[in-house]
């Protein structure tokens, strides 16, 4: 696609639509490869299906742009027909909505983009913005129409809207009075310090169920939803027994806000979501991962610690990993040298002369807090599979 090159002084929406307009052959064919790559439950819908649908959603959008509202097309049944035909199809609302989204996300990121290249007033610019959004809940309005008259029980449609609670939480994309409302709907409490939990743990159905089982309270319930990639959910701060109930599962966990400050839990769970060690069960937070919440987004730190210890530990071979590992052990252990003798299987004398060996070969010093540092910032980043 190309950029808008140049512009007048007089750029309005239309021109941004006429633009839009132009590329919605190619806008819809991106569209298209993202559901397909994001949405799974998109594997056996044809493709020209599917294209058609985006090509209809993108010109939808651009008719939205060029009378600065959301007119009453000449089908306004379009969306509750498409809706019913991929029901019919075997999809679930959350996937046919989270299919309309990513398509006028695609719109939204080009004329965002469109905007910014152009001369565009900042004021145009936000309601073409809001227009679109607005158009999305207006097809996602009469979808869910569609789907409740398809006789879909109350308790499916409180599990869309947890999908689009959460999925908004994650993303960010409502304001934080809005989305309080939207959790204050869904029979959370506005009282209340809620705090977020993340965990990909392949039994995400099962968590789910167990989450809003065991922590909710009366006064305050949970509410949890797979999302896909990671189950999410919102928690009290003390129902009883959350940890011990969960503990089965690796979970990230945020600290206790309120519901209109949820996003700041939201933004400390993800932070030990993405630093936890995979797959490892129990309860982590920012309090219980340290410097470790540092340790991914790190690149300097991580060309550091592979010069000074993994290229030299690879010239050992093999032997290079048995004493990456005793002094991962003796580090373990706070550096008491007979307790970590004791569980690597050796003599004090056979470790002592490893940890020589490994400063040797490394050049450090393992009495400086430094290395001790430098080698477990190397070890977090291997549980990380990063190095």
């Amino acid at each position: 696609m190309e950029k808008l090159t140049s512009a007048t002084s007089d750029t309005t929406l239309t021109d941004l639509a006429r633009l839009l307009e132009e590329e919605a052959h190619d806008l819809s064919e991106e569209a298209m490869n993202r559901v397909f790559a994001e949405v799974p439950e998109y594997a056996n819908i044809a493709p020209d299906d599917l294209r058609l649908s985006a090509l209809t959603n993108t010109r939808r959008g651009v008719d939205c742009l060029t009378h600065r509202k959301i007119r009453n097309p000449d089908d306004a049944t379009e969306p509750q027909r498409i809706t019913r035909k991929r029901i019919s199809q075997g999809l679930a609302i959350e996937s046919i909505i989270r299919a309309y989204r990513l398509t006028l996300t695609v719109v939204h990121d080009r004329f965002v983009q469109l905007a910014m290249d152009s001369d565009l007033k900042t004021r145009d610019t936000l309601l073409g913005s809001t227009l679109l959004w607005r158009l999305g809940d207006w097809f996602i309005d009469r979808a869910v129409r569609a789907y409740c008259t398809s006789a879909v029980t109350e308790e499916v449609r409180r599990q869309i809207e947890k999908v689009e609670l959460l999925r908004a939480l994650r993303a960010g994309t409502q304001d934080a009075e809005t989305w309080r409302l939207r959790a204050v709907g869904l029979g959370l409490s506005p009282v209340a310090a809620y705090r977020v939990l993340i965990t990909s743990t392949e039994a995400k159905p099962r968590w789910v169920e167990l989450v809003e089982k065991s922590c909710s309270l009366p006064q305050a319930r949970a509410v949890a939803a797979d999302l896909g990639d990671v189950a999410v959910a919102l928690v009290a701060e003390k129902p009883p027994g959350v940890r011990e109930s969960l503990a089965e599962h690796p979970v990230a966990a945020g600290p206790a806000r309120m519901l209109a400050d949820a996003r700041e839990s939201c933004r400390s769970a993800e932070a030990a979501f993405q630093a936890m060690p995979p797959d490892v069960a129990g309860w982590w937070d920012v309090g219980a991962l340290s410097w470790r919440i540092a340790v991914r987004g790190s690149a300097a730190m991580a060309e550091l610690v592979a010069a000074k210890y993994t290229a030299p530990l690879e010239e050992e071979g093999e032997f290079g990993e048995v004493l990456m590992e005793s002094v991962s052990v003796f580090i373990d252990h706070r550096r008491v040298l007979r307790k970590a003798a004791a569980e690597l299987f050796v003599h004090e004398n056979t470790l002592r002369h490893r940890l020589q060996r490994f400063e040797q070969v490394t050049g450090s010093r393992l009495s400086e807090a430094d290395t001790l540092i430098e080698v477990s910032w190397l070890r977090h980043l291997r549980v990380l599979g990063l190095a």
